[in-house]
C-alpha cells in the first residue's frame, strides 16, 4: 500500500492530494453502447420496460464486451428499483385516498345530487360537481397508477431475459442472490443454455 501511494506521489510531481485523488478514486463508469436510444424516457420512479426491452433486445452481441454485459447487469437492477419505487409510490397514494377527508364530502355530494326534488338540469349539475371533486381527489392515485404500467408486458420482458440466458449472454452468477423479478422468472424458465455465441 505504501509503495503504491509513494509510486502515485511521484507520479504527480508530489502532489499528496492529488495522489491520494487519483488512488482512491472510484472506476470509470463506462455508458452503455445503447444509451442514447434506449434511455429517454427513463424515469427512477416508474417502470421503465420499453427501456429495459429495448438494453436486452437490440445488437445483443455487445453483450460479448464485459463492460456491456455489466451495464446491463446494473441496468436491470436499476430497473427493478424504478418498479419496486413505483409500486410504493402507488400504494401511499391508494391509501391517502382511502383516509382523505375529501371522502365524506364526495360522498354527501352523490347523495345530494340524488335528491328526489332535482330537476333534471340541477341533477345533473350536482353530479357533474361530484364527478369534479372524485377526479381530483384521486388525481394523485391515477398518476401514480400511469407509473406502474407496463408498456411491454412482464411475459414479454421474461421472455427476454430466457433468451439471453439461452443464448449465454447472461447467466444466474452475473446478478448474487439478489437478482430482478423478471431475471429470476427468465432464468427459471430458460433451462439449458446454448453454447457461448462469443468469440
Amino acid at each position: 500500500m505504501f509503495a503504491a501511494v509513494a509510486g502515485a506521489y511521484i507520479a504527480t510531481g508530489g502532489n499528496l492530494g492529488e495522489a491520494m485523488s487519483e488512488m482512491f478514486a472510484p472506476p470509470e463508469v463506462v455508458k452503455p453502447q445503447l444509451a442514447n436510444s434506449c434511455d429517454p424516457g427513463w424515469q427512477d420512479d416508474r417502470v421503465n420496460s420499453e427501456q429495459i426491452h429495448c438494453y436486452m433486445t437490440r445488437n445483443i452481441e455487445r453483450l460479448c464486451n464485459p463492460d456491456e454485459k455489466q451495464a446491463l447487469v446494473k441496468k436491470l437492477r436499476d430497473f427493478q428499483r424504478a418498479a419496486d419505487s413505483a409500486d410504493t409510490r402507488f400504494t401511499m397514494s391508494a391509501a391517502q385516498v382511502a383516509v382523505n377527508p375529501q371522502s365524506m364530502a364526495l360522498g354527501m355530494q352523490a347523495a345530494k345530487a340524488e335528491a328526489p326534488n332535482l330537476s333534471s338540469e340541477e341533477r345533473a349539475a350536482e353530479r357533474s360537481k361530484g364527478m369534479e371533486m372524485g377526479t381530483k381527489m384521486m388525481a394523485p392515485a391515477f398518476e401514480a397508477g400511469e407509473k406502474i404500467r407496463y408498456n411491454v408486458s412482464k411475459e414479454a420482458l421474461v421472455a427476454d431475459v430466457k433468451d439471453l440466458v439461452q443464448r449465454n449472454y447472461i447467466k444466474a452468477e452475473d446478478f448474487g442472490s439478489n437478482a430482478p423479478k423478471i431475471v429470476t422468472d427468465g432464468l427459471a424458465a430458460a433451462g439449458e443454455s446454448l453454447a457461448s455465441t462469443c468469440p
